[in-house]
């Protein structure tokens, strides 16, 4: 039996800038799960430039960014491989969301 875990939890690094003489971090952009585990901060972190530190933080729900993802990103197979425009997209059996054929 399964357990659907409600909230958002966890962080993704997912770009790290670094200065290559220094080797500082100069930027940085992460996803982090919001306190009170209702939403995501996309937090960006920018030293670029001398002296000043800028942090910019952007917040969506969990429900928001799974949309987006699937609305915007490229659908992918099992195995990782980008789905075709001529692939079927089978529904599921009582929804209205669609999965890739099995490969």
């Amino acid at each position: 039996m399964s357990t659907l875990n409600a909230g958002v939890h966890g962080t993704a690094q997912l770009l790290t800038e670094n200065d290559p003489v220094s080797e500082m971090i100069r930027r940085a952009v992460r996803l982090e799960a919001a306190p009170d585990g209702r939403s995501v901060l996309l937090i960006d972190t920018d030293s670029r430039k001398p002296g000043v530190h800028r942090e910019t933080r952007y917040e969506i729900t969990a429900a928001e960014l799974i949309a987006a993802i699937r609305a915007h990103g490229t659908g992918l197979h099992a195995n990782c491989a980008p789905i075709s425009a001529k692939s079927s997209m089978p529904v599921l059996p009582g929804t209205t969301e669609t999965r890739p054929d099995r490969v």
